[in-house]
């Protein structure tokens, strides 16, 4: 630890081993030979992250969003200083997220869509809803959701909601961490599909993960972009007790909605559906 924190120049800095539990702080000074100060930019000045949380020590600041950077032109001195309660806490919060996460800062969770406060009425038609298939045929659905998981901050992680946008700022300075904590969230629809978001604190929204809407059943619902091209091509069945012929009915006219050719077959009864590529079109044939 004291190693790492000479190579950021005279100044106090701190220096966390989460794996370990220990959150040191070090001041380092010039000997004799001296120092040079230089202009860097703030991602190199890692100990500033820190600062955004409040209660850690920050590089003096230069104009235009650069940092002045300070180094020995000698061997530097080394000495251990007194860790602030404010840092501690901090520190402690990240760790036991660390831990609740296996160590990679993420962490998923299933959450019922009746859970986000949403209110919000499908139009009329096939698709029924609120369902994945509004996810990925509706703009404005699938926006309003992710703001309001952003809201709701689903998770488990009650301790945050204070922190606010602090959280990325005290991870970052913590672990090293550029993105801060993610929480992957599967909506689940009252009909039992389902479709993922990625919610990352300081988010205003949380973001739709493309190719994740999922029938009752756990069958894809292909996004529009992909909807009619070859990568739309597969089999669909009926599964489960919330699968048979409403199901494939509603997969049916989705498909058909993103302009798919469908093929009926004589059975009035749809047991399943095999949608190929003809090299212009897809083409969904039921049987």
């Amino acid at each position: 630890m004291r190693e790492a924190v000479v190579w950021r120049g005279p100044g106090t800095h701190y220096v966390a081993d989460i794996a370990g539990g220990v959150l040191s702080r070090y001041t380092v000074s010039c000997g004799t030979g001296g120092q040079i100060q230089g202009v860097g930019d703030q991602e190199s000045a890692d100990s500033t992250a820190g600062a955004a949380a409040g209660g850690l020590d920050r590089v003096t600041g230069a104009p235009g969003g650069a940092v002045l950077l300070s180094y020995c032109t000698g061997p530097a001195n080394v000495s251990p200083a007194a860790v602030e309660q404010a840092a501690l806490d901090q520190f402690n919060v990240v760790r036991q997220i660390w831990i609740d996460t296996g160590g990679t800062f993420m962490k998923q969770v299933d959450f019922p869509f009746v859970n986000t406060g949403l209110f919000w009425t499908p139009p009329a038609g096939p698709l029924g809803g609120p369902n994945a298939f509004n996810v990925t045929s509706d703009a404005n659905f699938r926006g309003m959701l992710g703001t309001a998981l952003a809201n709701n901050n689903p998770g488990g992680f009650e301790e945050l909601r204070l922190l606010g946008n602090f959280i990325a700022a005290m991870i970052n300075a913590y672990a090293g961490q550029t993105d801060g904590l993610r929480v992957v969230i599967v909506v689940v629809f009252p009909d039992g599909s389902s479709a993922t978001y990625v919610y990352q604190y300081g988010d205003f929204s949380a973001a739709y993960q493309s190719g994740s809407a999922r029938t009752p059943v756990g069958q894809l619902i292909p996004d529009p972009e992909v909807a009619n091209s070859p990568a739309g091509a597969g089999n669909w069945s009926e599964l489960g007790p919330y699968g048979g012929q409403e199901d494939l009915d509603r997969f049916l006219e989705y498909m058909r909605l993103r302009g798919v050719r469908i093929v009926r077959g004589h059975d009035s009864r749809i047991r399943s559906i095999s949608c190929g590529w003809d090299g212009r079109n897809l083409v969904c044939t039921t049987i």
